[in-house]
């Protein structure tokens, strides 16, 4: 039967539920409003929708990968508090959306949600009724695909009990196994960029002026001046380029990412860095 717009408008603003679920319910009802309302209490979507103001302060991060280790997906998923983060549902969901973005490909989180789910239902509709079960809000934050190309292998790591999770594509012959430790290694220690040529040349100017209004570089030579500051983002660059950071597993401190991965295949390059931290900054 024929939905009116006008009866889609007042459901909505009685449920709170989407446009679609509305739809849905009033086509399910017979254009009876109140049976339609129902409809949508039974479903858990009008208690669902009472919560999705609510902040999404916590959360896991979830990762699956290919067997041949040629793709993976990293997904953050948020809820309100770490108790229903830590519960066998809220995890099993994560786990399971993970899989199926692998699986899937979504092109972003739009396409995500109106895709296939479990027992007839759209992505979307499964999280509302995850959201009615266990009584809060909860939402898929972000995800990321990472592609192997030719000579190409991903890794993928889960740290702090899946509250970071980091993802590796490098080039070259290097085993899986070295591939999880720069993984580690990017999830513990945050690397902002993946090498030199990834930094914003706005960035690396701002530094050189944060590094030239220092004191003790006022008291400097000009003939040494450049060569003093040259040093000193290069420091920085080891702070924020992966390749350029010390490896985590190096005991001596010196040998960095980018060293560590060539001494297992001198044309060993890194081409990717995915990090994900519950709650984290999101880029682009």
């Amino acid at each position: 039967m024929d939905i009116s717009a006008e009866q889609v408008r007042e459901l909505r603003e009685r449920s709170g539920a989407g446009l679609m679920d509305c739809k849905r319910a009033l086509q399910d009802a017979g254009g009876d409003l109140d049976k339609a309302h129902d409809v949508l209490r039974k479903s858990g979507v009008v208690k669902a929708a009472k919560k999705a103001g609510r902040a999404t302060l916590e959360g896991l991060v979830a990762e699956a990968h290919d067997s041949d280790h040629q793709s993976a997906a990293i997904i953050e998923m948020s809820c309100e508090t770490d108790f229903v983060a830590r519960t066998d549902e809220f995890q099993k969901w994560v786990t399971d959306i993970s899989q199926h973005i692998l699986k899937q490909r979504p092109q972003d989180l739009a396409q995500l949600l109106e895709q296939p789910w479990e027992g007839g239902i759209s992505v979307k509709e499964g999280l509302v009724r995850l959201i009615a079960k266990l009584g809060e809000n909860m939402e898929i934050r972000r995800f990321a695909l990472s592609q192997a190309g030719a000579g190409e292998q991903v890794a993928s790591y889960l740290h702090m009990g899946a509250k970071i999770g980091a993802v590796i594509r490098v080039q070259g012959k290097v085993s899986v196994a070295v591939l999880r430790e720069v993984a580690m290694h990017i999830a513990a220690l945050s690397p902002r960029y993946l090498d030199r040529s990834q930094v914003p040349a706005d960035v690396i100017e701002k530094e050189k002026e944060i590094l030239k209004a220092q004191p003790e570089m006022s008291s400097k030579p000009a003939h040494l001046l450049e060569k003093i500051l040259e040093g000193k983002i290069n420091r920085f660059f080891s702070e924020v380029c992966l390749v350029d950071q010390p490896f985590i597993k190096d005991a001596t401190g010196k040998k960095t990412v980018g060293a560590f991965l060539q001494e297992q295949d001198p044309q060993a390059k890194a081409t990717q860095m995915i990090r994900f931290q519950v709650g984290g900054e999101m880029h682009g």
